[in-house]
């Protein structure tokens, strides 16, 4: 065994001020020395002597799903062909979301696979800030595995308000102390029917006399031990509701820190559920390299992906903004020309039809265009005229649009509109035709 430095971390939100528990073993396990310092300075409080020592982080229960699913197959290769999708269906975030291990000794000859899922982003950001202060774990364990356990009873460790949850090997969870009696009785109810157990069930209770649940007002319901402390709520509500279970209570002087860290201590490393596999496996070889190489490679990436998710945004805005452009443009033409059934490219079209008509290189075409495409979109709704024809004299600089209206009044509102903003206006003629009626004017500039 070698040296080991066991960083226990109180929340799962790491910063580099996050105040942090971590106690020192030598090669034969012996624990040399504990402390609680703030993550930046824990290399100097530790004497600068952990560059010798391999690194084990014990992180909060909650940020870890540890799951048992149950398999048809016995073959290993099709459990692990299997496993993300079985997975996916027992989580709520997505499958690429997330980092899955497996114990170190795993066969799957029983068809039930324990596991550990954990979210990329909690597990990157973890080593991001270990990295920057120069501490590279081989090992990231989940506390409720530290929790001291016994094969085939149920073991809980009280701290604070968080009351851990050891039911197998590699199986557990946190539960809230302020919900802690109907979660626990729901969760027992439910096990107590998929497991014929024969024997009496045991559940092993522990805590710590210097955390807040180890220190409860007193109360006739609560016992008291031998040291005078009254014992927490969460054992006397077992007690009190499940009575058909032997209850055994420890009482630690130690803190909860001490507790998992010397639990951990005594645990084999084959029987362990290491978080840090596949691409976040560090090799002992490896552990220097990739500490000084970390920092850039993150500089690089954060640089590298702020310029592609630059890119892809300036190039969904302004593709937007040529759809939309196009679209007004074509519905512009179709304003138009609405006997034009095929519309390919409004401008080739538009050029087309000016060169047709001959307008040569008078310059009153466009602005007339212009000013009567406008006052069409504009009053649309109101006047909904339907132009059929445009003709355009290059000499006298007139413009005559044939259209179809409703009413002469619409005709008359649209010349009084067309006058409004400036140009002359002429009725030729207006003709009742079925249910519309037919005109033709003239336009020209002032």
């Amino acid at each position: 065994m070698n040296n080991q430095l066991v960083i226990r971390l109180r929340e799962i939100e790491l910063t580099l001020s996050s105040e942090v528990d971590w106690s020192l073993f030598d090669g034969d396990g012996q624990h040399l020395c504990s402390s609680s310092s703030p993550l930046a300075q824990l290399r100097l409080n530790a004497n600068n002597v952990i560059d010798e020592f391999s690194i084990v982080v014990i992180v909060p229960g909650e940020a870890i799903n540890l799951l048992s699913p149950s398999f048809p197959s016995r073959q290993l290769k099709q459990i692990k062909q299997a496993l993300p999708f079985m997975v996916e269906e027992m989580i709520a975030d997505e499958i690429e979301n997330v980092h899955i291990a497996l114990p170190d000794q795993f066969d799957g000859a029983d068809g039930v696979v324990n596991l550990a899922v954990v979210s990329h982003a909690v597990l990157i950001n973890w080593l991001d800030i270990l990295h920057s202060v120069k501490l590279s774990p081989t090992r990231i364990i989940s506390d409720v595995l530290c929790i001291p356990f016994h094969a085939g009873q149920l073991s809980l460790l009280l701290d604070d308000k968080r009351v851990m949850m050891r039911s197998g090997q590699h199986s557990g969870l946190v539960l809230p102390i302020e919900d802690f009696g109907f979660l626990f009785a729901s969760w027992i109810g439910q096990h107590s029917k998929q497991d014929a157990v024969s024997a009496k069930p045991v559940i092993n209770i522990a805590y710590s006399s210097q955390s807040n649940s180890g220190s409860s007002a007193s109360s006739d319901d609560r016992l008291v031990d031998k040291n005078g402390h009254v014992e927490p709520e969460v054992v006397a509500f077992v007690r009190q509701n499940h009575h058909d279970c032997e209850i055994k209570v420890t009482a630690y002087h130690e803190p909860i820190a001490e507790i998992l860290v010397s639990s951990y201590s005594n645990e084999r490393l084959d029987r362990q559920l290491n978080l840090l596999q596949g691409g976040y496996a560090v090799s002992a070889a490896g552990k220097n390299d990739w500490s000084n190489w970390r920092s850039v490679i993150s500089v690089v990436a954060i640089g590298l992906l702020s310029y592609l998710l630059l890119m892809a945004g300036s190039g969904w805005y302004f593709n937007g903004k040529g759809n939309s452009l196009d679209a007004e443009a074509v519905l512009l033409y179709q304003q138009l020309f609405p006997n034009e059934r095929r519309i390919v490219s409004p401008k080739k079209q538009m050029q087309n039809h000016i060169r047709l008509s001959g307008v040569g290189k008078n310059s009153d075409f466009l602005p007339i265009l212009a000013s009567l495409a406008s006052t069409l979109a504009a009053d649309s709704d109101e006047l909904k005229l339907i132009v059929d024809q445009l003709r355009f004299d290059g000499g006298s600089g007139e413009l005559q649009i044939q259209l179809r209206s409703s009413s002469i009044e619409k005709l008359d509102q649209l010349k009084r509109n067309l006058e409004g903003i400036g140009l002359e206006v002429d009725i030729n003629s207006a003709a009742e035709q079925d249910d519309y009626v037919m005109g033709r004017l003239v336009v020209r500039r002032l």
